[in-house]
C-alpha cells in the first residue's frame, strides 16, 4: 500500500464550527521540530508530509530543530490530497487567491510550510471566507503578513 504520508491531528483548541469565529492564519515564524511538532501550536493541526516515512512516529531521541517559515499557500481539500491551488494574482511581493461562495462542495485548507522539515501547520479555512493574501519581503523570500477575509 502506498504510502502519502503521516497526518498528525492536533486539537483546535478554542475554535468551534458553529460560532462564525475570526480568522486569523498568521503562521509562526518558526517552530521546533523531530520531523514532528515538539509541542501544539493552537489553532493548527500539524501535517507531516513525508514520501519516506515507515509510518511510525519520529523518535523523542532526536534533538529539536528550529525551522522557520518559508511559504504558505492554499489548497482544495485536505493537504494530504496535495491539491495545492496556485495564486489567481502574484503581484509586488504578494499572492491573493479567490475562494468560491459557501456552497462550494470541498473544504479549502491553509498551509504554513517551513524550511528544513516536512511538518507543514494547516488549518482548515472557514467557510464565510472568500478570499487570502500572503504578503512577502525581500522577492517572495520572507513572509510577512497573511489576511484572509
Amino acid at each position: 500500500m502506498k504510502r502519502l504520508g503521516v497526518v498528525v491531528m492536533l486539537v483546535l483548541a478554542g475554535w468551534s464550527g458553529a460560532a462564525a469565529a475570526p480568522f486569523d492564519p498568521q503562521c509562526p515564524r518558526s517552530i521546533q521540530t523531530r520531523q514532528a511538532l515538539v509541542s501544539d501550536v493552537k489553532g493548527w493541526i500539524a501535517h507531516v508530509d513525508d514520501p519516506f516515512s515507515s509510518g511510525r512516529p519520529a523518535g523523542n531521541d532526536r534533538a529539536p530543530i528550529r525551522s522557520d517559515l518559508r511559504h504558505v499557500t492554499l489548497y482544495d481539500g485536505h493537504p494530504a490530497e496535495k491539491a495545492s491551488l496556485a495564486p489567481d494574482r502574484t503581484d509586488r511581493n504578494r499572492n491573493t487567491w479567490n475562494l468560491a461562495s459557501d456552497n462550494r462542495p470541498r473544504s479549502y485548507w491553509i498551509g504554513c510550510h517551513y524550511g528544513g522539515t516536512n511538518v507543514t501547520l494547516i488549518a482548515e479555512v472557514p467557510r464565510e471566507i472568500t478570499s487570502c493574501e500572503v504578503a512577502y519581503r525581500d522577492n517572495f523570500t520572507i513572509v510577512e503578513r497573511v489576511a484572509c477575509k
